[in-house]
Order: C-alpha cells, then structure tokens, then sequence
C-alpha cells in the first residue's frame, strides 16, 4: 500500500517553492534596473554603445515589468563585436590623438 503525502507537507512544499521563485524575480529584478540605471539608459554614468533599437527593447521590458534573463543578449553581442573592433588601437594612430597628445603632453 502506498503512503500518501500529507497534504499539510504538499502545501507547505509549494509555498517554499512559490517564496525561492518570488526570490530569485526579486534578485533578477534588481540587477536588471541596477544593469539598466548604469549601463543602458541614455546619458547613464556608464552608458554602454548598443544599438538604439535594443536600447529601447531593453528599456520597454523595464516599463512593462518583463525581466526575463535573457533579457541582455543582444546588448551583450553589440558589446563583445565593438570589442572585437580594436576601436582604441585604431584612434591612438590617427592625427587626432597625435594632436590631443602634442596639447597635453604623454601620458604614463
């Protein structure tokens, strides 16, 4: 004869359950606002160079509330193809920095 969950342990189990969900949203939820406030809204301290459309995808998923964690995906492909760029290699060989360091003097 089988032994049946008492129904008592069944309830408390889902609860446990629902409250580590509530949770991990609530951890999601803040990283993704902290990620937002630094990295992705215009004229943030860190503003990040992505593309206006996934900016404005991003930011709409915050007005709306829809924090998923895949939510940054394709600001992070943006991100790792400006790296693969070598942008900064390219500007210290061209005039303008050669001007900028004749104004200021070389930097250490």
């Amino acid at each position: 004869k089988r032994h049946k969950p008492d129904k008592i342990l069944l309830k408390a189990m889902k609860k446990s359950a629902e409250q580590e969900t509530a949770t991990r949203v609530n951890i999601l939820k803040e990283l993704a606002d902290s990620i937002v406030d630094q990295y992705i809204r215009v004229d943030s301290e860190c503003e990040t160079n992505i593309q206006g459309t996934i900016r404005e995808e991003i930011l709409q998923m915050i007005e709306k509330g829809k924090y998923e964690y895949q939510m940054f995906s394709k600001a992070r492909v943006c991100v790792y193809n400006l790296m693969g760029l070598d942008t900064f290699q390219r500007f210290i060989e061209t005039p303008a920095f050669e001007a900028v360091l004749e104004k200021v003097g070389v930097y250490k």
